[in-house]
């Protein structure tokens, strides 16, 4: 397969409008990284473990916290080699995949878009608060986001094509975002759940998917033979099993402390509100979730995803690939949901995984904006657009 004339054909789809939103918010998170110069915490740590990694200190590697071994130190490690810089490799490699993220969301709108509605879908990414300022800190979310829309491009395409390929690039996708942030193995089991109920070349379809992953496994178990490292230092698949488990046990301990507390508290009040307390956990931690969710995706562009709504219910119905995406959605709320119940922290940059399967709620939106305003106020579709 060769991929030159594939890439090709690939920017040719991009129209010069689409070029020049995603230059917008190049140079929209440009200035916001010129004007950041506080490393996240985080980020020195990925440092170190690049800078081991760089100079094959590799007992450093098992010391390190985070005590695993993601794509993001490996990058930065690579981009210290070209430019000698460790935070500027790290910022840059952050810049690249934060914008290189629009490519992909852009083509996987207009499977479904007008062009213009697509334009203002992809300018509303290029400038959301949570996707610019993260694709300049030293975090791994932008690498995960963009493997994880080109994966969802990519299956989302198959579904038209019936390309072999696409699935097999598709699956390398969620490989790579998983390897860079855990919970991205969901945009893997949703897919493999998806492939399980079409019913053209559904046995192959699923064996083309999963052989990346099996290829993977056999040979990370010879090469973590020879080298001595630990096989959870690579995968992390102990923290995917863990994420169902822990939920419940932090649930039940919380509950307990609360209990306790409601006794020992000095103030009357919380004899009362702590017992409420304990028994509405579940109903705090969804409160958190929303609030989260509406900050993320920030206030004003919420409205557009809302409008999006209207009539998804008809569109999944004939669309196969729109249930898809609601799948992803749907299991991506429930993931932060027990995540919350978990650790009650909950970045905005989590909501990543919520916002890609989201984005063509979004292009709807703006798709039925472009058609009421024309006919609701005396202006031309130009104009609204």
């Amino acid at each position: 397969m060769k991929t030159g004339p594939i890439v090709r054909r690939v920017f040719s789809q991009i129209s010069a409008k689409a070029w020049l939103v995603i230059l917008t918010g190049l140079g929209l998170r440009l200035w916001v990284g010129l004007h950041t110069v506080i490393i996240n915490p985080d980020g020195a740590l990925y440092i170190h473990q690049a800078m081991a990694l760089y100079f094959k200190n590799w007992s450093s590697l098992k010391t390190c916290v985070p005590p695993f071994v993601s794509s993001y130190p490996v990058l930065i490690a690579g981009g210290y080699y070209l430019i000698h810089d460790w935070i500027l490799s790290a910022r840059l490699i952050s810049l690249f995949f934060g914008t290189a993220l629009l490519v992909p969301l852009y083509l996987m709108l207009k499977e479904w878009v007008r062009e213009d509605s697509a334009i203002l879908g992809l300018l509303v990414f290029a400038v959301t608060p949570v996707l610019v300022s993260n694709s300049v800190e030293l975090v791994r979310d932008p690498i995960c986001w963009f493997f994880l829309c080109a994966g969802t491009f990519a299956v989302i395409r198959q579904a038209t094509t019936h390309s072999p390929w696409l699935l097999l690039v598709a699956s390398l996708c969620f490989l790579a975002a998983m390897w860079a942030r855990n919970e991205a193995a969901l945009f893997m089991a949703v897919t493999l759940g998806h492939l399980c109920f079409q019913g053209n070349r559904r046995t192959i379809n699923i064996l083309i998917f999963l052989s990346p992953l099996l290829a993977i496994l056999f040979f990370s178990i010879a090469g973590l033979m020879i080298s001595g490292l630990s096989f959870n230092d690579l995968h992390r698949g102990h923290e995917i099993v863990r994420q169902f488990i822990e939920p419940i046990r932090q649930y039940q301990h919380l509950a307990e402390s609360l209990k306790d507390l409601a006794w020992s508290s000095p103030n009357p009040l919380m004899e009362f509100f702590l017992p409420e307390a304990r028994n509405l956990i579940w109903l705090i931690a969804f409160g958190t979730l929303l609030n989260r969710f509406l900050e993320a995706f920030f206030y004003p562009f919420v409205v557009f995803y809302i409008i999006g709504l209207s009539g998804i219910h008809h569109k999944i119905r004939s669309d196969s690939r729109l249930l898809y995406l609601a799948n992803l959605r749907v299991s991506g709320l429930a993931l932060l949901y027990m995540h919350t119940l978990q650790t009650w922290m909950l970045y905005y940059r989590f909501f990543g995984i919520v916002m890609i399967p989201s984005a063509i709620l979004c292009a709807f939106g703006m798709e039925r904006l472009l058609e009421i305003l024309p006919r609701r106020l005396p202006v031309r579709p130009a104009t609204v657009f």
